[in-house]
């Protein structure tokens, strides 16, 4: 098989996973949909799983991810105050999951790890 119809397939495989749709009633009712992560965005995510909160990530996946039903961006790196000062935690931290559809436990799971292992260096 040539490289180009590997590449043509490893697209289609990726566009027909379809977007994730996440209902959003206590911010108005809305819908937020996103496409399925990209090992870049996993790699960033697990960047910030190690560095930061896990509200301050759960903001910062809204952020990279949040889209409106035609495919715009919703939220821009200056709306992370608003997300981390301004919202209710339990809704940041459920929109956020679901936007990447990782399971809770292991998001959670994981980060109690990385403190573990941040309070034995």
């Amino acid at each position: 098989m040539a490289i180009e119809a590997i590449e043509a397939a490893i697209r289609q495989h990726y566009e027909s996973l379809g977007r994730i749709e996440v209902e959003v009633p206590e911010w108005g009712d809305i819908t937020i949909w996103a496409t399925p992560l990209t090992i870049e965005e996993q790699a960033k995510i697990d960047t910030w799983r190690n560095k930061q909160d896990r509200y301050v990530m759960f903001a910062r996946i809204i952020i990279m991810k949040a889209e409106d039903e035609a495919g715009n961006k919703l939220f821009a790196e200056k709306d992370l105050p608003l997300l981390t000062k301004g919202a209710y935690g339990d809704v940041v931290s459920r929109v956020g999951r679901e936007l990447v559809r990782v399971p809770e436990d292991r998001l959670d799971r994981d980060h109690a790890e990385d403190i573990e292992t941040e309070k034995k260096e």
